[in-house]
Formats: structure tokens, C-alpha cells, sequence
């Protein structure tokens, strides 16, 4: 049985932007191709490839905590997810799309902090209603017909954000960032490995109808 990705229009923006396959992440936008069967992994970055740690450990301070800098050490973290997931795909779920900056800006910063991911899109313009992100990440599911891939939400917001999606998260904590331990969690999530993962109740229970 086919799972069922319903969701509420009424609580999302009617025109989604189609997504982009990237080649250094530059403004294009095209359709995944058909056959398209990585593992998609939603990547934050805030409280994922940075932390408070290496924030004040640089020596920023208020308002430079905004000052969109990456930490190597949670960068290299990361990157262990794809050595050991190599077809793992990278669709953007950060709040830095929404500031404004070129997409040439963030892939200048993720190539200077080293980052090896294949970054294939991003989440675009899909509002996040009631700040909860899983609405935008379940939309951009149901829209390029990504419902049966393995997925892992690498973010340090609260399990609140993502409603049923939840099940799909893996929770960082914006004091360290993404740890080993966070990292071996995406790797089993996005490999379908783990009795736990993966595996919401709801979708078991929409399996049985």
C-alpha cells in the first residue's frame, strides 16, 4: 500500500518553486530527473554545521552570531555522513534561504568550510506555517514525488516543527552542533536501518487500510 501524503493546502503557499539540480548551486531551476533514488537528507545549518562552541570560541559575540560563519569541526562531521552515504542527496531546509542571499553566497560559503555534500536544491520559498518546517519539507516531498525515498532531517529545532515528519529527525543541539553520534543517526535513517527510524506510527497505521 502506497503511503499517503496528504496535507492541508490551506496551509501552504499554492505556487512552490519547482527545484533546482545544481552545479555548484547556481539559480537554475529544473525538474529531478525520473529516475531520481538518493536518500535525501533536509540539512539546517544553524545549530548544525555551527554551535554556539565555535561561536564564542571564535570570540563573536551578539549580533556576530549572525554573521553566517560555519565550524570546520561540524562541517567535517557532516561530510562523514556522505563518505558513508555516497548517493546521499542535499536538499537546503536553513532560514538562509529566506534572507535573501545569492545562492552563489552559500556555496561559496559551504566550499570555504569544506563541505563535500551534493547540494541538489533547496526548499525555495515554501512558507513554514506556524514556523513548523515539516510542512515545507512534506510539500517539497509531495511535489517532486520523492515519497518513497529515505529521508533524514538533520535540524536543531524542536521535534514540535516537524509534526508526523518528526520521525524522520535527527536533533542537534545548537550548543555543539552536529556530533558523531548525531551523524551515525543520518547515516542509519538514510540507509532505512533502524527498527526506530524512519517508521512514524502513522504511516504504519495508513499501511494496514
Amino acid at each position: 500500500m502506497s503511503r499517503d501524503w496528504s496535507f492541508d493546502q490551506d496551509q501552504v503557499v499554492a505556487a512552490v518553486e519547482e527545484p533546482k539540480v545544481l552545479e555548484g548551486y547556481d539559480a537554475h531551476q529544473n525538474p529531478l530527473p525520473p529516475a531520481w533514488k538518493s536518500p535525501i537528507l533536509f540539512l539546517d545549518f544553524d545549530g548544525v554545521l555551527n554551535s554556539l562552541e565555535y561561536w564564542y570560541g571564535s570570540g563573536y559575540s551578539g549580533i556576530d552570531l549572525l554573521n553566517h560563519t560555519l565550524s570546520p569541526y561540524n562541517v567535517a562531521v557532516v561530510n562523514s555522513i556522505f563518505e558513508r552515504v555516497p548517493s546521499c542527496e542535499i536538499v537546503l531546509s536553513t532560514a538562509w534561504r529566506f534572507f535573501g542571499f545569492y545562492h552563489e553566497y552559500i556555496a561559496e560559503v559551504l566550499r570555504d568550510a569544506g563541505f563535500k555534500g551534493n547540494v541538489i536544491g533547496d526548499l525555495g520559498t515554501i512558507e513554514e506555517p506556524f514556523g513548523i518546517r515539516g510542512i515545507a519539507i512534506q510539500v517539497w516531498l509531495v511535489n517532486n514525488n520523492c515519497m518513497d525515498r529515505n529521508i533524514c532531517i538533520l535540524d536543531d529545532m524542536h521535534r514540535s516543527k516537524f509534526g508526523w515528519l518528526n520521525g524522520y529527525l535527527v536533533k542537534t543541539n545548537i550548543a555543539t552542533g552536529c556530533t558523531e553520534k548525531e551523524a551515525d543517526l543520518a547515516v542509519a535513517m538514510l540507509k532505512g536501518e533502524g527498527k526506530d527510524y524512519g517508521k512514524p506510527k502513522r504511516w504504519e497505521a495508513k499501511a494496514k487500510d
